[in-house]
């Protein structure tokens, strides 16, 4: 909110602040006031919410739900947790990019993570990977909205330890998301080239194999000599993780 064109961004979106800093009081207190608010706007029906399932999202395509997440929401319940949540109506949504056009910045800014952890991002990166992630290409975009969970937090009966149901929910909606994903062949030709092997052959003709191969390598030959290897693994897990994850859930 330091700069006009993030403010501008917030309004649009109807966002809404969510403070990581303060004293553990002063964060306990602001997440009742946040759980309460989102409980309050969906069961008056005034409006829907749509939060990510992390911090910041996933930067290198993993996408898992963050178990303290669940726990902030679940601080307003005046009941039990599965009753809760069912008022909530929570929809799990899987988001597909064919093409991610924040993905060099973020495998750099990995690398910076790991030449030096105390790295963090200046105020004018933050804005230019907003402004690269609204307008970069992305090729094919695919939303996917699962039906709200209901029966499925059935499963909270067999646990009775609130934290154990938590996990358990979190497991629920990763699975929602993962087999929802819409991979393209980009994702194929990334986790062939990380594994180093033509697993997925079949789902990639040769000359998409090529297309992305020199896609990646353009990439790749920007990070330095010694970190070459290391952002080559990066950047190829942000397009083959989501296939990773998806296969994980049908063993």
């Amino acid at each position: 909110m330091k700069h006009r064109i993030s403010e501008l961004i917030f309004r649009i979106n109807k966002s809404f602040v969510v403070k990581r800093s303060g004293t553990p009081v002063e964060l306990y207190q602001y997440a009742v006031k946040l759980s309460e608010y989102i409980h309050r706007l969906i069961q008056t029906k005034t409006d829907s919410v749509w939060i990510a399932q992390r911090g910041g999202r996933s930067k290198d395509g993993n996408d898992w739900t963050q178990v303290a997440l669940l726990k902030m929401l679940g601080l307003s319940s005046q009941s039990d947790l599965k009753t809760h949540f069912r008022q909530l109506h929570v929809v799990p949504v899987t988001i597909s990019y064919e093409l991610d056009p924040c993905d060099l910045l973020k495998t750099e800014e990995y690398l910076r993570k790991q030449a030096d952890p105390q790295y963090k991002k200046s105020f004018g990166e933050d804005i230019e990977y907003i402004l690269l992630g609204l307008k970069g290409r992305k090729g094919h975009v695919h939303f996917h909205f699962n039906k709200p969970l209901q029966d499925e937090l059935d499963v909270f009966d067999t646990v009775q330890n609130n934290k154990k149901q938590l996990e358990l929910l979190a497991g629920i909606v990763d699975k929602a998301i993962h087999l929802n994903y819409r991979l393209h062949a980009v994702n194929y030709v990334a986790h062939d080239l990380l594994s180093h092997s033509s697993q997925y052959a079949n789902r990639y003709s040769p000359e998409e194999f090529v297309e992305f191969n020199r896609f990646f390598e353009t990439k790749i030959s920007k990070f330095p000599a010694a970190w070459k290897e290391e952002g080559r693994r990066y950047l190829l897990g942000i397009y083959a993780n989501p296939l990773i994850n998806m296969q994980s859930q049908t063993k």
